[in-house]
């Protein structure tokens, strides 16, 4: 089972509707309980939206993310200060 436990603020996640606690049930219709399923998924979605089921609270939400490229969110360089 993947329980969400973190929502960047202002991320795809937030924007959604997505919250700490909520459980995956299936991503674009297809059951999802491991990690390996959920990562394919979303390599395979970048750039584009994946649909969501998710439990909360006894209550199943279908929200749509969208899914961002990592690599394009990564900084390429770091800076260091001296101290």
């Amino acid at each position: 089972m993947l329980v969400v436990s973190e929502i960047l603020p202002g991320g795809p996640a937030e924007v959604a509707g997505l919250q700490p606690g909520d459980v995956l049930l299936r991503v674009d219709g297809e059951l999802c309980s491991f990690f390996p399923q959920l990562e394919a998924a979303l390599d395979d979605a970048v750039g584009k939206s994946v649909d969501l089921e998710v439990c909360r609270g006894g209550r199943v939400l279908r929200p749509s993310v969208r899914v961002d490229d990592l690599h394009a969110l990564t900084p390429s360089r770091l800076v260091e200060v001296p101290s």
